[in-house]
């Protein structure tokens, strides 16, 4: 880890951030990363694409989209040279241009050879993600995902990067970790009770199979089939869309329609924090494969924040997060009636719950929020634009958080 030092008082060093596919108010790019360089004095400028093109001020960012393509291969080809030409022609002209796609790569290196300083924000391995791809021939996959690590190493490692988890041995000179913790502002007080009429369970972000879409309607089914009065709510939208007609096929079949709710569409951020504050218990049931067993699930720490026990997959990576700091349990998700007899266990003990709760409000107050974080990405680049002596500027990993004032000694197996 290096030091981060940074000034906080810097002006007219003019940015931009550009991505195909994050909306321009995506809680990592907008909220987290453009605001806050916003507020370190930068002047920043994020280009996304929108429904439309379109330009607008907003929290002090400039905001510019460009009308996105209505089919993937012209996010993929057509849009990258649209952003590359209107990031040229950006006046006064940027030092530092931040990308978050892959497919972004190309025009990122064709910036840096212009003479930008270019930064590319890893949010997810693809490497890892190709070796997952059911659509793929599992000959292929392996196959595919070197090929893409080659091209990924060969436009990008001489930019400087940002990890959502944590740096790889082989790194660029310049990197930084910058893991998506929510904000520990604001947070509404913790429920001291758990209503006896009612369980609510919430699941928070993309739906699919690998993350356990069925398997939590499973689960719903094993909690009411065992007599407990649960509530299940699935705040993002199923993907692909046939998925979605399977899953209300399921609930349908099974006589849950009036005990689970399924969003049809992307939630306001706003209305996802109540449905937040007004559950019982998260759920973050995915499946064990590679993509995710080195990942920081940020449904997670959203529901640290809003003071959810957690159960979560037996994964050894997410041990930190969830049962070393007491604030929730890890299951063998091969086992869906075994889960539902662990929620049950935790719905009759009200006092483990709210043990588990206070836990994960105070590790999110103290350590895990984003207020802490975003020194990382300051302090990258600060090392950019006075051609410091680079390194890997990163918090302390999440194992090595202190457990000074948790209560755990009920949660010991």
């Amino acid at each position: 880890m290096t030091d981060c030092c940074f000034n906080n008082k810097r002006h007219k060093t003019y940015v931009c951030h550009f991505s195909t596919k994050h909306q321009w108010d995506d809680t990592r790019v907008f909220y987290n990363e453009c605001c806050s360089l916003q507020r370190a004095g930068y002047q920043v400028t994020y280009l996304t694409a929108g429904e439309k093109s379109d330009e607008f001020l907003e929290r002090g960012v400039q905001i510019k989209t460009i009308a996105k393509s209505k089919s993937r291969l012209g996010r993929v080809f057509w849009l990258p040279w649209q952003f590359y030409r209107t990031i040229r022609k950006l006046c006064p002209r940027p030092e530092i241009c931040h990308f978050h796609d892959p497919e972004l790569m190309l025009a990122g290196k064709l910036l840096q050879l212009h003479g930008y300083k270019v930064i590319y924000d890893i949010h997810e391995i693809v490497a890892k993600q190709i070796l997952d791809k059911g659509y793929l021939p599992v000959f292929l996959r392996r196959f595919i995902s070197i090929v893409y690590s080659f091209l990924e190493w060969l436009l990008t490692f001489s930019m400087a990067h940002v990890y959502v988890t944590e740096a790889p041995a082989h790194r660029p000179k310049r990197s930084a970790v910058l893991r998506n913790m929510p904000s520990a502002g604001d947070c509404p007080p913790l429920r001291t009770n758990v209503l006896p009429d009612s369980f609510k369970l919430i699941y928070i972000g993309g739906v699919s199979r690998s993350r356990g879409a069925i398997r939590m309607l499973e689960l719903l089914r094993h909690l009411r089939k065992k007599g407990l009065n649960a509530e299940l709510r699935i705040l993002g939208w199923p993907r692909p869309p046939e998925l979605r007609e399977e899953m209300m096929c399921y609930l349908k079949d099974h006589s849950l329609e009036d005990y689970c709710y399924i969003s049809t569409s992307r939630v306001d951020p706003v209305e996802v924090t109540k449905a937040l504050y007004a559950s019982d218990l998260g759920l973050c049931l995915l499946d064990a494969c590679e993509n995710y067993i080195r990942a920081f699930p940020v449904k997670i720490f959203e529901y640290l924040r809003a003071g959810l026990p957690v159960v979560a997959t037996n994964i050894a990576y997410w041990r930190p997060m969830v049962e070393r700091i007491g604030a929730g349990i890890l299951v063998d998700i091969s086992d869906v009636e075994n889960i539902a007899e662990q929620i049950i266990k935790l719905a009759q003990n009200p006092q483990t719950l709210a043990q588990m709760s206070r836990n994960g409000r105070k590790i999110v107050e103290s350590y895990w929020c984003f207020e802490k974080e975003q020194q990382y990405l300051l302090a990258l680049y600060e090392d950019i634009i006075t051609n410091g002596r680079g390194g890997c500027f990163s918090g302390a990993a999440l194992g090595g958080v202190p457990l000074d004032g948790l209560e755990l000694v009920e949660n010991k197996k």
